[in-house]
């Protein structure tokens, strides 16, 4: 049975754990990026294998414009989002590569594509959006695909989570590099 890590908190990582379990997935969850690398190392020990990785951030901090961003928040977003989405892939990674390849998908905000008054929330989920890119073109020849979900205001957790269970999917096996927008409708063309 496919071992996936989920790391996040919150009721979208519960509802893709969810999803994932009613897949026949074999769903760890981690809360974040220390315990992903706790969830490796235990799977090494024991010579298991992990498939895949699903990361979540958190929810949103406090709106402001970078008049009233203090550095220490910035600081506190950026790590709580971008960075312990880094650290999560950077701890998966090289168990992925060793296994022959595998699937990490990452759940960004679409406040990824600018917000006003989302400062921080802009800059660190934008980040998550070009770091799966870059993830993905870094290790398409490692057999392991990274795709990322913008999830709009509109995206309750049930509607991103079948999106994160196709895309650990072998039908989608062919997919990696792709942008995906849940309920995204501002950015899609709509009012």
């Amino acid at each position: 049975m496919p071992r996936v890590i989920v790391c996040g908190a919150g009721s979208v990582a519960n509802a893709i754990a969810r999803a994932l379990r009613d897949a026949t997935l074999d769903v760890v969850t981690a809360a974040d990026a220390t315990a992903v690398e706790r969830a490796v190392a235990a799977a090494q020990t024991r010579n298991e294998r992990i498939d895949a990785l699903v990361t979540v951030a958190p929810e949103r901090g406090p709106a402001a414009t970078i008049v009233a961003t203090p550095e220490t928040q910035w600081d506190d977003v950026v790590e709580r989002h971008l960075t312990a989405v880094f650290l999560a892939c950077k701890a998966v990674m090289p168990h992925l590569i060793a296994a022959g390849g595998g699937a990490i998908v990452n759940v960004a905000d679409a406040a990824g594509y600018g917000r006003a008054h989302m400062l921080a929330e802009s800059a660190s989920h934008g980040g998550i959006i070009a770091f799966g890119a870059a993830l993905a073109y870094d290790h398409f020849h490692d057999r392991v695909r990274v795709n990322t979900i913008v999830a709009g205001d509109a995206a309750g957790p049930d509607d991103i989570a079948p999106v994160a269970a196709f895309l650990l999917s072998p039908d989608a096996e062919v997919m990696s590099g792709s942008i995906l927008d849940v309920c995204n409708v501002a950015y899609q063309g709509g009012r």
